[in-house]
């Protein structure tokens, strides 16, 4: 490819760039342009060749051009790697004088940069992979099999280098959002692992919380109910709401989980609901926040639900 060459169709130039890049080892990019289309008022002459031409210029770039500048609110805190190196090296085509094909009219190929097989292999464009090599990328990965297992396959089947990273891009792109929705996990939960699932609302109907226990925690939390811990854990749902792990002690000093518990807030009303819901032999005490089993205390019978409750250790404290 060189100066004065003259493409019929701007496909005719891919393909000679194509093989242009694949004999010099260096890539490209569409650093400006302008449609046929665009250009049709002022050149009548594109109208019957703007689809096959496209372009009424195009200048392409080397991968390599332009000069990478930090911003001043970077403050060097960062170390970024970045493929511009400052090379000049560029294609410029234009429609000709009749309006029906491509001209190269300009271009320099003096690269300051190395040229290699290898290095040109690693390069983006080079790495890229069509739509149904990724779906099998997807599948593979949606059945738990190993990156790198993954990455010699497509490699040998593709001729291509392929990144761990290009795997975990692949699969992080290519995952379809859930959009299950309240009622369908619940039911899910019931049916298929056989929990016990209750959904607490206030007054407008909006969430609150979503108790779950299936059938090993309720007999656990049946077996141990003298004092039920709870923490909460974070990022693990789309929805950013805090899981709440309830456990207890068993007679072996192992901690046991009894419940899980969605709650869209930390509030003491949101997590004594949650509570109230798993069982009722256990109760909240409103100042040190441990439960405690309703027949080993004392003087519950004439408590109210809700009402403020302190187990007798917080009570000797405030009596000294």
């Amino acid at each position: 490819m060189r100066v004065g060459d003259a493409f019929k169709t701007y496909a005719d130039f891919e393909e000679a760039l194509s093989q242009y890049k694949k004999s010099t080892f260096v890539d490209f990019y569409i650093k400006d342009s302008k449609t046929a289309k665009s250009q049709i008022r002022r050149y009548p002459k594109l109208a019957n060749s703007s689809e096959q031409l496209k372009y009424y210029y195009v200048k392409l770039a080397c991968v390599h051009g332009g000069s990478y500048r930090k911003k001043n609110s970077c403050q060097d805190l960062r170390s970024t790697s970045s493929m511009r190196q400052g090379c000049e090296a560029y294609i410029y085509l234009i429609a000709n004088a009749k309006g029906d094909a491509l001209e190269l009219t300009r271009m320099n190929d003096e690269h300051n940069h190395e040229k290699s097989e290898t290095l040109f292999s690693h390069l983006p464009n080079q790495r890229r992979v069509t739509p149904q090599e990724k779906m099998e990328v997807l599948e593979l990965m949606k059945l738990k099999a190993n990156k790198k297992l993954i990455q010699h396959k497509m490699q040998t089947k593709t001729g291509k280098v392929i990144n761990l990273k290009d795997i975990a891009n692949i699969y992080t792109t290519g995952k379809t959002p859930s959009h299950n929705s309240l009622s369908e996990i619940v039911e899910q939960l019931q049916n298929t692992y056989n929990c016990t699932v209750e959904i607490s609302a206030d007054s407008d109907q909006n969430l609150i919380g979503l108790f779950i226990q299936d059938k090993i925690m309720q007999n656990t939390f049946k077996a141990f109910p003298e004092v039920v811990f709870a923490d909460a854990t974070y990022k693990l749902n789309n929805l950013r709401i805090p899981l709440y792990v309830m456990m207890v002690e068993d007679g072996n000093g192992q901690s046991e989980v009894v419940a899980l518990g969605l709650m869209t807030n930390e509030e003491k009303e949101t997590l004594r609901c949650n509570i109230d819901i798993g069982s009722d032999n256990s109760i909240l005490c409103d100042s040190c926040l441990l439960w405690y089993h309703t027949k080993c205390e004392k003087k519950l019978a004439s408590k109210e639900k809700n009402s403020a409750w302190f187990c007798s250790k917080c009570i000797n404290v405030c009596n000294k």
